[in-house]
């Protein structure tokens, strides 16, 4: 979604709104890839830091995998500028992008609550963070994000199979 996007109605925590994406990597290496929402979609990327569970975003849940922290996915959330604790399924819950293959990420984020799933190349669930409480400031404006950094000087490509976002239409229903 571009600067020049614009919603009826803008995507909020109170609205329930929900992100998934199924993406592959062509290559699993030097690359940091962010995938759910974020307040402002002209950030370079909402995770300032993996490794150190920073921001540039003040309201953001999204998936984020970086090589320059690990090889694995981890769930993220800063709640106005107060960063929960990061997420971060071993290899055994869920395993690390694989190069050429899909796996669909999700973020699903209910009033202040955030909650990271994760499904394999069939479709089948492979992990489930639950619900985590103030994760996000409900009434905050919010991007859906794909974000792509390159972290060496070859580029990487995402492919995106499909991508999903939805909400209610108000807070009440």
């Amino acid at each position: 979604v571009g600067p020049t996007a614009t919603f009826a109605r803008p995507f909020t925590g109170s609205r329930n709104c929900f992100f998934a994406a199924r993406v592959a990597l062509d290559v699993v290496t030097t690359v940091k890839v962010e995938l759910g929402f974020t307040d402002v979609y002209n950030d370079a990327g909402a995770v300032d830091s993996l490794a150190g569970n920073t921001f540039t975003a003040g309201d953001a849940a999204v998936w984020c995998f970086d090589t320059a922290d690990n090889t694995l996915w981890q769930g993220c959330a800063v709640q106005a500028g107060t960063a929960i604790t990061k997420l971060e399924p071993t290899a055994g819950e869920l395993a690390g992008p694989v190069a050429d293959t899909f796996q669909t990420m999700a973020v699903q984020i209910e009033g202040t609550a955030v909650r990271f799933l994760a499904f394999n190349a069939d479709g089948g669930l492979d992990y489930d963070s639950g619900f985590v409480a103030s994760g996000m400031t409900a009434a905050t404006t919010l991007t859906p994000w794909m974000f792509v950094q390159l972290r060496g000087a070859v580029d990487r490509n995402l492919d995106v199979d499909f991508l999903y976002v939805t909400q209610r239409r108000s807070a009440n229903n």
